[in-house]
């Protein structure tokens, strides 16, 4: 965690020397830097360990298709080079469908999944990013991010049911696991691409985005017999999103 806290400073600070070093160049140009405000929302498609769905697979994040949310502060520089710095929210259900598909047609026990609450991710992005006409209304943009992303992991009860002969007679037993939500602060660094539609002062935009975070985490939670439930797992968050926005310049 110490070295990527260190190139996320080193990430940042690179963002504002370039910035300042270019805003100083512009004073004896004809380029004017402008600011503004932007927010986007679309669809999120997970990605690596957070999109895997074999529940037999500690590391399997099993999460369902969900949504991503961003607001942030852009600001151009230069003709061909700005920064945004951005607030973001990655909201996807536990994929209860996924799981009790995974054990249908099981002989002797019966899995289901229940969850009201799956995976919640945010935090905090600098986004410095490149960008060229494509024509006067249209520019394209592609960039890296770095920050930091705080996670919440999905809360669930899995219960699995079966049927055993005891002298001669059928007795069913079932017990359930109830595991907690966990959460935990993690590095996240990722890439993307956008095409801005100019519209007077203001843009609408499309963008693709990947992020990613490797993160560690205890899961806790006890079972119908009272006992205590702990297992220790890492894994890969990825996010793939594709979103539409507006961003106003001031």
């Amino acid at each position: 965690m110490k070295k990527q806290f260190i190139i996320l400073a080193a990430f940042v600070g690179m963002s504002f020397v370039v910035s300042a070093q270019t805003t100083e160049n512009n004073k004896t140009s004809n380029h004017k830097p402008y600011s503004g405000m932007y927010l986007q929302g679309g669809v999120a498609f997970p990605m690596l360990d957070l999109g895997k769905t074999d529940p037999t697979n500690s590391s399997s994040g099993m999460a369902a298709l969900g949504y991503h949310f961003e607001l942030g502060y852009s600001r151009q520089v230069t003709n061909q080079f700005g920064y945004k710095l951005a607030t973001y929210y990655f909201g996807n259900a536990y994929n209860t469908k996924k799981y009790q598909e995974y054990y249908q047609g099981t002989i002797g026990l019966s899995h289901t999944v229940t969850s009201n609450e799956g995976w919640s991710v945010g935090g905090f992005l600098v986004k410095p990013y490149f960008y060229f006409p494509l024509s006067d209304n249209i520019t394209w943009e592609f960039y890296g991010s770095a920050g930091l992303s705080a996670y919440y992991t999905p809360k669930y009860t899995i219960t699995q049911s079966g049927t055993i002969v005891v002298n001669g007679q059928l007795i069913t037993s079932s017990t359930s696991y109830n595991w907690n939500r966990s959460k935990g602060l993690a590095f996240a660094y990722g890439l993307g691409t956008q095409i801005n539609f100019k519209l007077f002062n203001s843009n609408l935009v499309l963008s693709g985005d990947f992020l990613t975070s490797p993160i560690k985490y205890e899961a806790t939670g006890v079972d119908s017999n009272n006992n205590s439930l702990s297992e220790l797992k890492q894994m890969k968050l990825g996010y793939f999103s594709i979103n539409i926005g507006y961003i106003v310049y001031f």
